[in-house]
C-alpha cells in the first residue's frame, strides 16, 4: 500500500477531481482549461515573487479550484462560494488545515484587489486578471463569455462588457513590480475594444465567431481560437498571441517585464 508522506500535497488527485467535476458546466469559458491556465499562472506568479516550491504548489491548487462554483451570472459572489466549496473538497483529500486556509484565502480574494499578505494570497487574482482577463486571448474569451452569460442579451453587449472590465482592472490596480506586464496585457484589450466600438472588420470577425460559438456551445475556447481563420494581419496577430499564451510560450517574455 502506498502511504503519502505527511507533508505531501495530493495535487494530481485534486486536479483529476476538478477535471471530472467540470466536464458539464454552464460556462465553457470557465471550464477545466481556464482553471488549468489560471493554476499555471498562479504558480508562476508565486515563483517570480520568490515563493518556495510548496507555496507554488498551493497556488496551483488554488488556481484549479478558484472557479469550482461558477454559474452563468455575475450576480453571485462565485469567489466566496468557490472558497467554501474548496474547503470541503480539500478536507476530503486530507489536506492540512493550515494549507486549506491559505488556498481558500487566495480563492476567496481573486475577484478584486486586497491588501496582499503573501505571494500565494495574490497569485490567483494576478493570474486570473492579468493573464486570463487581459492580453490578446481576452478578445476571443470575452466575446464567447458574453454569449454564455445570462446577464447579457445581445452581441452588442460585448462593447459594454469590455468597457466595464477595462475600467475595473486598469494597470494601476496591480502591484508596481507587475506594472509593465499589466500595461502590455492591457493594451491588447484596449485595442480590441476600440476596434470593436469602431466596427473594424477584424475585431467584428473575432467577436462574431466566438459569440456564435458561445451561443451554440459548439467548441471549447481553446479549440475555437485554434480554428479561427483570420481575415487580416491584425486578427492574425491576436490569434497567434492567444495561441502562444494558451500553449505556455509567453512566460519567458512575461518574466522580462517583471521587476522585483
Amino acid at each position: 500500500m502506498n502511504i503519502r508522506p505527511a507533508l505531501a500535497i495530493p495535487t494530481k488527485e485534486i486536479e483529476e477531481y476538478v477535471k471530472n467535476k467540470t466536464t458539464k458546466i454552464e460556462l465553457a469559458t470557465h471550464d477545466f482549461y481556464h482553471l488549468k491556465l489560471t493554476a499555471i499562472g498562479a504558480r508562476w506568479f508565486v515563483k517570480v515573487l520568490g515563493g518556495d516550491k510548496r507555496e507554488q504548489e498551493l497556488a496551483y491548487i488554488a488556481g484549479l479550484l478558484h472557479d469550482i462554483v461558477r454559474p452563468s451570472t455575475e450576480k453571485l459572489d462565485h469567489a466566496k462560494e468557490s472558497s467554501r466549496a474548496s474547503e470541503k473538497i480539500l478536507l476530503s483529500f486530507n489536506v492540512k488545515k493550515e494549507d486549506i486556509k491559505k488556498i481558500c484565502e487566495a480563492i476567496g480574494s481573486h475577484r478584486a484587489k486586497h491588501p496582499w499578505k503573501t505571494p500565494l494570497h495574490q497569485s490567483v487574482f494576478l493570474a486570473d486578471k492579468i493573464l486570463e482577463q487581459m492580453g490578446a486571448y481576452i478578445a476571443f474569451r470575452r466575446s464567447m463569455y458574453v454569449a454564455e452569460c445570462k446577464d447579457y442579451n445581445k452581441f452588442e453587449d460585448i462593447e459594454t462588457h469590455f468597457e466595464t472590465r477595462i475600467k475595473k482592472f486598469a494597470p494601476d490596480e496591480f502591484p508596481e513590480h507587475f506594472s509593465k506586464l499589466a500595461k502590455t496585457q492591457f493594451e491588447w484589450s484596449v485595442k480590441f475594444s476600440g476596434a470593436f466600438r469602431k466596427k473594424e472588420a477584424w475585431a467584428l470577425s473575432i467577436a462574431k465567431e466566438l459569440y456564435n460559438n458561445g451561443k451554440m456551445h459548439a467548441k471549447s475556447i481553446e479549440k475555437a481560437v485554434e480554428d479561427y481563420k483570420p481575415i487580416s494581419e491584425e486578427d492574425r496577430k491576436y490569434k497567434q498571441e492567444a495561441l502562444d499564451y494558451i500553449n505556455g510560450k509567453k512566460f519567458i517574455e512575461f518574466e522580462t517585464m517583471v521587476k522585483i
